[in-house]
């Protein structure tokens, strides 16, 4: 065995130099990073920052990241080119030297300019190949070739050649010129065969070579160069390096034979940050610094150096990084800064650190001891720069597989290693002592797998092994024994550490982490939450302990009472292992993982992530193997030992311009040049023209930085798409998917540590246009062209059928004619018949009298007959006269609007409209239709789509409601809920007309909660029997509510101005409203505006209208339910103003809501403006085309000032929201009607295009120096400075488009029938199913007209129908069918912080509509001449593929949750509507009202094969009970409460629930449902005279409310901080409720409800014919006057739809009733 000392070796020299001390490393840009051609002749940089290689087979541009090839084939070569050179000049243009001629590159155009010696070149050259290039002051351009010199004037076209270079005695000449050189005195070198150097005389133009005494040269001039003393410096071809002095005029000859050069073939020389000169040779390179004969010869052999010997071309940039071209090795960069990290590289024989699996480092006097897996033990000695290892083959060491090193307090070397135990060398000692597990030998080790070993203050060693336990050394015995402390024998212990205590921490593996207690024998203490698969543990600066596991991520301990915090892959930290773990002077964490090394920052809880490409080995790292040597950091990796120096981390400050590399299109390179897409190179093009084939496009850029270890960071912003910036980090490409039409515009930018943009950035615009057929043009022309064929065909058409029908009306003309010719005759001849009789009763007495034959007895019996056949005559003759008006007599039949009616309820009820700011709604009674979508009906006004709250209910004309699924089937998935029709007020012909309503209202609080008053809540002791045993008495009476709430004043005035002729009307109203809240500091103003103008061409065949309406809003709120909920728990014997302090009150776990209204202000701005237009155009009767547009823009600015005083943390805050969108509608459909005879036929056919887009800011900040700017500059807050602040914004958008029609068919009008198709395509959906075609069809019987209902008078109308229909239901978020993304915790990666993106939601391309199938059979019917009317309708309606999210497994999905289309509901019921007129008389008239509506619903499906959901629980109770409150499962009803049924209380005061436990979720029962079963109204109108009075109800039935507001104050557990509702006195199973809030049935109550809603009662004034006044009208109204009900709550109206219905919040603002006198005026 060969002995040798541990830490005194005889080190070996490695190569050249010594291991260990600091060398040149290279990196390597080869084939393998992309440089094809490793031979590089020549390097440059350019004015873009960009580097070029110059090869035999082509130049490349590398911009950091990529090479771009420039190989010249593609204009015109057989092959590649063999560059010399590139450069640069003044122009910016581009040269290129090769051995085909000299090639100048435009590089904003593409184009190449060849100068050779061919006859058509622009200036000939004296040879092809082109070897050197330079740009004199003067602008002219020097080239060298192989034969001789070329001076070119490119402007004048001219070239002065020179052929040769002679030496002044005329001995050598040289043809071959290599270089040219310009120097510090702008003197022009050149450098030839021959050993020639010449200068260029520029007063004779001629050049003066140096004669060979001072240049005693033989071989060719390489390279000329000036160092920064102006000596030049000459590169030679075999004689090596010539240095002038130009001082002294002294020659020094650098050469192999005076061994101060490494090799006579000399290429290259450059300047480093250090002033040395480098130069290149066939070996190497030579440094020579600071002017001493010190020379260092790099070569290839090294690690990191390198990787060829033959060195080509040297160039230093403006960082000072060296690059070096070589034969075989491409480009080798040296970086001046060497980064944050660095790699011992050492080689002992056949051993390489580099190779090892390093587990266990540690220090000894200045030797870093290192431990291998594999070679054994490596010794660094740094500072004599020595290695040796000591191993089984050169040693009694009995593993090389080492895992701990120890040296104890005599210097004794403790190995513990893997199956070969410990290995003991004693200071000085030249062998190892075994301690190795022996079953015969009591007291040895119990396994020889050893992975820790310590010594404690107290000199212990304590050993840690595989599955022997933790062990002790007995210095006594000499043997290892097992460890008297209450572990597991076979704990697997990986980890030992002693604290600055004493205490010893172990970490095992499989049974978590222990501290053995030293103060109490060391007593063993867990984890209060145990970790387990523990490999290291280590002592941070503030006594914490770090443990890293190799599963479980980071644990951070508390040691005073074993608390842990756990940062793994769920919550931050990026990898589950943590090999081990190390603390710089900085308190930054080290962790080295599978995934590189981590930085943490503990108090950010900011994770920085380093790997491979930030210069480390490996991303890979060994087990425990770390040591903090000297304020370095050590890690063992898989490939060697990593150094970390965090001093060195410092990021590059500089702002370096952005620039285009190339820009793609479907990923397919574009090239520039005339005629291409690209005409101007990318950084100089004004704009990108794309077509609507190249909608997929994409660009890459660079700011061509050149830093080994710190990338720059990117952002960009993409206007016209999204106007956020985006961070990209490092990456440098953008791709962008099919975009619509439109202009967008790029911008690119470099990013701060902060993330902060740079003011560099790059811009580049790009345009795609629509294809030809989609232009505006286009589409004028095809519309253009439609109409005209549609009008030419509908004119043949309408002619045809109008000449058809003149000849047969000809022909029945003729007939009738006939007939009637023979009618009159016979009529005449019967009329002849009937005067002939009369005539011959007169002439017979009348020829008597004349004849004088009459008696005077019997004249007066004759004067009788005379007369009375005289008068039948002319009863004859009137009869005839009369008949005669009959051919003149036409039949006049006018329209009535039925709604009319409906308008004069409504106008009756304009207070119920107007009293809560114009929320007037129409609820459809069929439940629950969809889990997320939207819920809402559409509204149509004036036929488009718009909103109920943004006009004035005195501009309406009629409403109409459509709810049946065949009915609203037209406006597809717009109107699945049903749908409102508005009709507005329009102009009409006659004189013009003003009219004013205007009314006051009183509001006040219609009911409220019943707490405790001061004197009551004083009382609490008495009244509870001393359950209370005392109060919190603050001496004063405070009735809160008294304080916060007031009677309120409002009034309302609206101005309507119309008129109009046979072919203009117009209507124009101006609307004002002013509200005062019931709260104090609450208000609003509302002002509406309308204007309408419709006018008639072409003969009343052409309408065109147009309406503009405005509303504006402002007002202010404060935190109502905030306020209110204080209110109700406020302690009434609390004063509002601390007297002492003269500040308001605080109170514990409550607000001062005097404070809340008074420091605390929301001002509401908002206005929206809606254009809308309508062109109608009817060529012929039945045909009519319209056009109708409208576009609606709503802006929102909105601002929120908590004073200082509002409360003493923030002392000041603001909040500032701005939002706008905007929807734009065009629908364009033509209608055809037609009636023969009995049978009517309309057919509609259109298209609808609707898009939205909305997009909102708002900032948040605090800490404000005064009040006096409200929230106006919420830039002053110091919470912006201290990064506190916080910003928001959001973007989105969607469209609709459609394409429908209509087919009505009426016989007689007593049988109907409505087909309807919509096809409907909406961007919310994913690609796959983003259209969906949406039918209905209708039919009705009306039986009343039917022959054998004739008889039944009393019956007026009976009609029967039924219909089917099938709409759809869109998301409401128009993004669901995208992979959604949230952003996390920020983390810190190379210095900066960086904000994280995880998926949220997966994508699904197959979500589509929610389909509503709706059944309706309905029946109407009319009674006593329709003194009673009535309608029943019975539907069925099922939704079909309901969107709910649901949880997927990860991986394989990007996300936990996927929304899909799977659940099934079904909603069934009836409706009655009846209307009577029971009593009409000339003075008095009463109608009655009456509706009922019963629905059930039920979950049909949930779950499919793939998404799997077998209920869903919903809604929330609020803290402290924390409890979700309802399910929906499959085969139940939505709404149901599920919770705990309560059914006695223990003596404790603790509820005893059905079925088990409260709390425990198997007890839990169904608790009733908050969604109402039926629903009924109720409406009294009557006039009597002048007087009209009005009287509606309402109700809901069949519902329960969850009262939360009782269920967290009705219990005395609260403690007597708080106000209480005097239903607390009330007994529960004989006690009061004490114990904690609990969710049980007690506080699930019935809801039931009838409302006396509205009483009006008026009276109209009867004025003079002539007055100013054309109406008078004055009215008194009430609104929610009274609620019939048995809930305790405050109002048992609440929200009683959607998935969580039921549900009375704590804080709910109170409802309110009110008390208006009106007028109205009409002139």
């Amino acid at each position: 065995m060969r002995q040798r000392l541990l830490f005194f070796i005889v080190l070996i020299m490695i190569c050249v130099t010594p291991a260990l001390s600091d060398e040149l490393s290279f990196q390597y840009l080869s084939s393998a990073q992309g440089l094809k051609c490793t031979w590089a002749w020549n390097i440059m940089k350019d004015s873009r920052g960009y580097m070029w290689f110059s090869t035999t087979n082509g130049a490349y541009r590398y911009n950091g990241y990529d090479f771009e090839e420039y190989s010249f084939k593609h204009i015109g070569r057989y092959s590649r080119a063999k560059v010399y050179f590139v450069y640069e000049d003044s122009q910016k243009d581009l040269w290129f030297g090769t051995d085909d001629g000299l090639y100048r590159h435009n590089r904003n155009l593409n184009t190449y300019t060849r100068y050779s010696v061919d006859a058509d070149s622009p200036i000939r050259l004296s040879s092809n190949l082109i070897l050197c290039m330079l740009e004199d002051t003067d602008g002219t351009y020097w080239v060298g070739t192989n034969y001789g010199i070329n001076k070119l004037d490119i402007e004048a076209g001219k070239n002065i050649m020179y052929q040769r270079l002679y030496t002044t005695d005329n001995i050598r000449s040289t043809s071959l010129i290599y270089t040219f050189f310009l120097d510090s005195s702008n003197r022009l070198w050149a450098g030839g065969g021959e050993g020639i150097a010449a200068c260029y005389n520029r007063k004779n133009k001629a050049f003066d070579t140096l004669p060979h005494d001072k240049l005693p040269c033989n071989q060719r001039i390489n390279k000329i160069y000036e160092d920064n003393e102006k000596n030049f410096w000459f590169a030679t071809e075999g004689d090596g390096v010539f240095k002038l002095d130009s001082l002294q005029c002294t020659m020094t000859h650098f050469c192999e034979e005076n061994k101060n050069l490494s090799n006579n073939i000399a290429r290259a020389f450059a300047t480093d940050a250090d002033h040395a000169l480098w130069i290149g040779t066939e070996k190497g390179i030579t440094i020579i610094k600071d002017r001493r004969p010190e020379f260092v010869y790099v070569k290839s052999s090294l690690p990191n150096g390198l990787n060829d010997n033959a060195i080509y071309s040297i160039y230093t940039d403006e960082d000072k990084n060296v690059w070096v071209g070589t034969f075989f090795g491409g480009v080798n960069v040296h970086y001046t800064r060497t980064g944050l990290f660095h790699t011992v590289n050492v080689t002992k024989g056949d051993y390489s650190l580099q190779r090892s699996a390093i587990s266990s480092i540690i220090n000894v006097d200045g030797k870093i001891l290192v431990g291998t897996e594999n070679f054994g033990l490596f010794v660094l000695d740094e500072s004599n720069n020595k290695v040796d290892v000591i191993n089984t083959e050169n040693s009694n060491l009995n593993s090389n597989n080492i895992h701990s090193l120890c040296v104890d307090n005599n210097q004794n070397l403790w190995i513990g290693t893997y199956y070969g135990g410990i290995n003991i060398s004693p200071k000085g000692a030249s062998s190892y002592k075994h301690l190795r597990q022996h079953s015969q030998e009591a007291g040895s080790i119990q396994y020889n797998n050893v992975y820790c070993i310590i010594q404690d203050r107290k000199g212990t060693i304590w050993i840690g092994t595989q599955y022997g336990g933790l062990c002790v050394y007995n210095p006594t015995s000499g043997k290892v024994e097992q460890a008297p402390i209450n572990l597991p024998n076979d704990i697997f212990v990986w980890d030992l550490m002693e604290d600055k205590q004493g205490n010893i921490w172990v970490a095992s593996y499989s049974h978590g982490v222990f501290k053995l207690d030293v103060q109490n024998g060391y007593r063993v203490v867990p984890l209060t939450e145990q970790v387990y698969n523990n490999v290291n543990l280590y002592e941070l600066s503030d006594g914490k302990i770090a443990l890293g596991s190799e599963t479980m991520g980071l644990t951070i301990i508390d040691p005073t009472d074993m608390s842990t915090r756990k940062y793994t892959e769920n919550n931050g930290f990026p990898d589950n292992t943590v090999y081990a773990i190390l603390q710089d002077a900085h308190s930054n964490i080290w962790l080295s993982t599978n995934k590189g090394l981590y930085k943490f920052d503990l108090q950010l809880s900011k994770f920085t992530n380093y790997t491979v490409s930030d210069g480390l080995p490996t991303n890979r790292f060994n087990y425990k193997a770390a040591a903090n040597i000297d304020g370095k950091l050590y890690f063992g990796s898989t490939e060697g030992l990593v150094v970390v120096d965090p001093d060195m981390e410092k990021p590059d400050d500089a702002i370096h311009p952005i620039w285009l590399d190339n820009f793609y299109v479907h990923g397919e390179k574009q090239e520039v040049g005339s005629g291409k897409l690209l005409n101007q190179e990318l950084n100089n093009i004004r704009e990108i023209h794309l077509n609507h084939k190249q909608t997929s496009w994409g660009v890459d850029f660079t700011c061509n930085t050149f830093n080994l270890h710190s990338k720059p960071r990117f952002a960009y912003k993409f206007l016209g798409f999204d106007d956020q910036w985006q961070m990209l980090d490092s990456k440098h490409r953008l791709d962008f998917p099919a975009f619509s039409y439109g202009k967008y515009k790029l911008s690119i930018c470099t990013v701060d540590n902060d993330g902060k943009p740079h003011n560099n950035q790059r811009i580049l615009h790009v345009r795609i246009s629509p294809p030809w057929w989609q232009s505006t043009l286009a589409k004028v022309l095809f519309a253009l062209a439609l109409a005209g064929i549609t009008l030419y065909l509908f004119y043949l058409f309408t002619t045809n059928q109008k000449n058809k029908h003149a000849l047969a009306l000809e022909k029945v003309e003729r007939k009738k004619d006939t007939e009637i010719n023979e009618l009159k005759l016979r009529f005449f001849v019967n009329i002849s018949h009937e005067f002939k009789t009369p005539l011959s009763l007169i002439l017979g007495p009348v020829n008597q009298f004349m004849e004088n034959r009459v008696k005077p007895s019997k004249q007066l019996h004759y004067y009788s007959i005379i007369k009375k056949n005289a008068d039948k005559l002319l009863n004859l003759i009137n009869e005839l006269l009369a008949f005669r008006e009959l051919e003149h007599l036409k039949l006049k039949i006018e329209p009535i609007n039925y709604l009319e009616f409906i308008h004069s309820v409504l106008s009756k009820h304009t207070l119920v409209f107007e009293s809560k700011d114009i929320q007037f709604d129409v609820t459809d009674a069929g439940g629950v239709s969809t889990l997320s979508g939207n819920q809402q009906p559409l509204v149509i006004i004036d036929g488009l789509p718009g909103s109920l709250n943004n006009i004035a209910v005195d501009d309406i004309e009629s409403i109409d409601v459509l709810k049946d699924g065949s009915a609203a089937a037209i406006y597809g998935t717009r109107g699945t809920n049903g749908v409102i029709l508005v009709t507005t007020k329009k102009g009409s012909a006659g004189k013009a007309t003003i009219s004013y309503h205007g009314y006051a209202t009183l509001e006040q609080i219609s009911n409220e909660i019943d707490v405790l008053s001061p004197d009551e809540y004083r009382r609490l002791p008495e009244l509870t029997g001393g359950l209370v045993s005392a109060i919190n008495d603050g001496g004063t009476n405070t009735v809160w509510k008294d304080q916060v709430f007031r009677d309120a004043l409002n009034h309302t005035h609206h101005l309507a101005y119309q008129g109009g002729d046979a072919q203009t009307n117009y209507y124009a109203s101006l609307n004002y409203k002013k509200n005062e809240g019931i709260m104090k500091n609450t208000n609003q103003e509302r002002t509406t505006i309308k204007i309408g103008v419709n006018r008639m061409f072409l003969d009343n065949k052409l309408s065109v209208g147009a309406n503009l309406d405005y509303v504006n809003v402002k007002g202010k709120k404060v935190a109502q339910n905030a306020v209110y909920f204080a209110t109700l728990t406020g302690n009434p014997t609390n004063p509002i103003f601390d007297e002492n302090t003269g500040k308001y009150t605080t109170f514990y776990d409550s607000e001062n809501p005097v404070r809340l209204i008074n420091e605390f202000s929301n001002d509401l701005k908002w206005n929206e403006i809606t254009a809308t237009g309508k062109v109608v155009y009817r060529p012929i009767e039945e045909i009519s085309l319209t056009m109708q547009a409208g576009t609606t823009k709503h802006n929102n600015n909105n601002g929120t000032y908590a004073t200082r005083a509002y409360d003493n943390v923030h002392n000041g805050q603001v909040w500032r929201e701005a939002k706008t969108n905007e929807s734009r509608t065009l629908e364009l459909f033509g209608q055809y009607t037609k009636t023969i005879k009995l049978h009517d036929f309309s057919a509609l056919a259109g298209y609808s295009y609707n898009d939205f887009e909305e997009q909102a800011f708002d900032i948040y900040n605090y800490d404000y120096p005064t009040d006096a700017l409200g929230y106006n500059k919420p830039n002053l807050g110091l919470a912006l400075k201290d990064g506190q602040a916080a910003m928001n914004g959001y973007k989105y958008m969607n469209k609709l488009i459609s394409f429908f029609g209509r087919v009505n068919y009426s016989y007689n009008d007593r049988y109907l029938f409505s087909g309807s198709l919509r096809y409907e395509g909406s961007s919310k959906f994913g690609k796959n199913n983003r259209w969906g075609l949406f039918y209905a069809a209708s039919g009705a019987w009306r039986i009343s007209q039917e022959e054998f209902m004739k008889d039944l008078t009393w019956l007026s109308d009976l009609k029967l129908r039924a219909g089917y229909g099938v709409t759809g239901i869109e998301p409401t978020n128009p993004y669901q069918s995208h992979l959604r993304y949230a952003f996390g915790s920020p983390i810190l990666i190379n210095g900066t912080v960086v904000q994280p993106v995880a998926p949220t939601e997966n994508a699904n391309p197959d979500l589509k509509w929610e389909e509503k199938h709706e059944t309706n059979i309905g029946l109407d019917f009319g009674l006593f001449n329709n003194r009673l009317t009535g309608n029943i309708d019975y539907y069925i309606r099922n939704t079909k593929g309901l969107l709910y999210t649901y949880n997927v497994p990860v991986p394989p999905n990007l996300a936990s949750t996927t929304l899909a289309n799977v659940g099934e509901v079904e909603n069934k019921g009836i409706e009655i509507i009846l209307s009577g007129e029971p009593i009409r008389t000339k003075d008095f008239c009463l109608n009655l009202t009456a509706n009922f509506s019963r629905n059930t619903n039920k979950l049909t499906k949930l779950s499919n094969e793939m998404y799997q959901r077998d209920f869903l629980e919903l809604g929330y109770t609020g803290a402290p009970v924390q409890k979700t409150t309802h399910i929906v499962q499959e085969g139940g009803a939505i709404g149901n409460f599920y919770g705990w049924n309560d059914i006695g209380m223990t003596e404790n005061g603790d509820w005893i629930v059905e079925g088990g436990e409260y709390g425990d979720n198997s007890s839990r029962r169904i608790l009733g449902n908050g969604i109402p079963t039926m629903r009924a109204g109720f409406t009294v109108a009557a006039t009597y005279k002048n007087f009209d009075l009005t009287v509606s109800m309402r109700g809901a039935f069949d519902f329960e409310i969850l009262n939360q507001y009782r269920m967290l104050f009705e219990t005395f557990e609260k403690g007597t901080q708080f106000n209480y509702p005097k239903t607390l006195l009330r007994s529960v199973y004989g006690q009061y409720v004490r114990r904690s809030p609990a969710y049980v049935s007690y506080y699930i109550e019935e809801g039931d409800y009838l409302k006396l809603d509205n009483i009006t009662l008026g009276y109209t004034f009867k004025l003079p014919n002539g007055s100013a006044v054309k109406n008078l009208r004055l009215y008194v109204s009430g609104l929610n006057l009274y609620t019939f009900t048995n809930y305790k709550g405050i109002d048992p109206e609440v929200n009683m739809n959607g998935l969580t219905p039921g549900m009375d919040y704590c804080d709910g603002y109170p409802t309110t009733r009110s008390f208006s006198l009106g007028v109205k005026l009409g002139f």
